[in-house]
């Protein structure tokens, strides 16, 4: 993977303090997430022929396992998710399971983790593989079609403003010129395998 042109394959959402880079880290190129504004975030997308049946298949390294947050999306053409899986503050891979969270397992600090989804929308269920473990069954949280899109981002999807939201705003962020801690995730591969395109 060159450098210089890897990006080229991806839509990428790079803020100042939340950069989306390709970076060395251990004589390989990585997609690198980097984040430290506690307002917004780095986003990372790959779109890929639409399927109903399909393989993701990543590998990722986080930098920190006490702060920082990363979402892992499958998406359709829209960019609604059906599926999400979550790196959180904690240490945790979780999954989104309608209202409710499933953990999945535990990443450490600098430890390659690799991911493997299996998708069915038409069933509405996939399966997650860490490191060639023992698949975890899922559920997928809202119905689509199809899935086109790979997303890694660094914080939450904004739902502010929305149509509820006052006209005129008489307040601002606190303390908007202090950054946080920076969160650093990076992806070492990714490949998707269709079995069953549109």
């Amino acid at each position: 993977m060159l450098a210089d042109t890897a990006l080229n394959q991806w839509n990428i959402y790079s803020p100042i303090w939340c950069n989306v880079a390709m970076e060395n880290y251990n004589n390989q190129n990585c997609l690198t997430l980097h984040d430290k504004d506690p307002f917004d975030f780095a986003k990372a997308e790959r779109l890929f022929p639409a399927a109903k049946q399909t393989v993701v298949e990543f590998a990722f390294t986080a930098m920190q396992s006490n702060f920082g947050n990363m979402d892992i999306e499958l998406q359709d053409k829209t960019g609604k998710a059906t599926l999400r899986i979550s790196l959180d503050s904690s240490g945790n891979i979780i999954t989104k399971q309608g209202y409710r969270y499933k953990t999945l397992g535990k990443y450490i600090a600098g430890e390659r983790y690799n991911i493997k989804i299996e998708i069915n929308t038409s069933t509405r269920f996939y399966n997650v593989t860490i490191n060639n473990g023992k698949p975890s069954v899922n559920i997928c949280f809202q119905p689509i079609e199809a899935v086109e899109r790979l997303v890694f981002r660094t914080g939450a999807v904004r739902k502010f403003p929305d149509a509820d939201t006052p006209t005129d705003q008489a307040f601002d962020v606190q303390n908007p010129n202090s950054s946080t801690a920076e969160a650093i995730y990076r992806i070492h591969f990714v490949q998707t395998t269709n079995q069953q395109n549109l």
